[in-house]
């Protein structure tokens, strides 16, 4: 064997020897430091590979209002490699039906909602709510659905919205040629 094909074989064996661990549930502390790194967080396979159990893990981390917003806002997201369970479905709905979620939070579990389980009647509503900044993170949520129903509610939507900034979200995600896909991005999340 070449020093290549050695190195190739004894790399795979390693890394097979080690994906077990990740079957492991991670501790909350550990979900934490993944989710911290300032631009990446863990890759889907690696959340896929921690198993249904960690839906509760993550869920408790996302509504732990001491963990940094954006620490919790990734975990709500990491809940979209388990789509279509019904556990993740539940946990994403209680997220977003606290009494008073923070707006990333809202706004990860808008968008995994409307964009991995096929569920827009939680973002619909959310369009007429009485905060800009939920009815501009409803209209972000419903641009990354590719059903005809998101674009449905948003053009109803832009109709009646009064507030120039949600308007000009509304403008800007209906002409995107990326709407429904990972290129469309949300934009910077308004504070009062």
């Amino acid at each position: 064997m070449t020093k290549t094909r050695l190195f190739a074989v004894a790399l795979g064996a390693a890394l097979s020897l080690s994906l077990p661990a990740l079957a492991e549930v991670p501790t909350i502390e550990e979900v934490v430091a993944i989710f911290s790194g300032i631009e990446q967080t863990a890759p889907e396979p690696v959340v896929r590979a921690w198993g249904p159990n960690a839906i509760a893990t993550l869920t408790r981390l996302a509504e732990d209002p001491a963990r940094p917003e954006f620490v919790r806002a990734r975990a709500t997201t990491a809940l979209r490699v388990f789509a279509p369970s019904p556990a993740a479905h539940t946990a994403l709905l209680r997220l977003a039906n606290a009494s008073s979620p923070h707006p990333l939070v809202l706004r990860a579990a808008l968008t995994v909602l409307a964009s991995d389980f096929a569920d827009l009647s939680l973002a619909q509503r959310m369009l007429r709510a009485a905060s800009s900044e939920t009815r501009e993170g409803a209209v972000w949520a419903l641009s990354r659905s590719p059903l005809t129903a998101a674009r449905e509610a948003l053009l109803r939507g832009q109709v009646t919205e009064r507030d120039p900034a949600v308007r000009a979200t509304y403008e800007l995600v209906l002409r995107s040629p990326t709407r429904g896909s990972v290129v469309a991005q949300p934009g910077p999340i308004r504070t009062r």
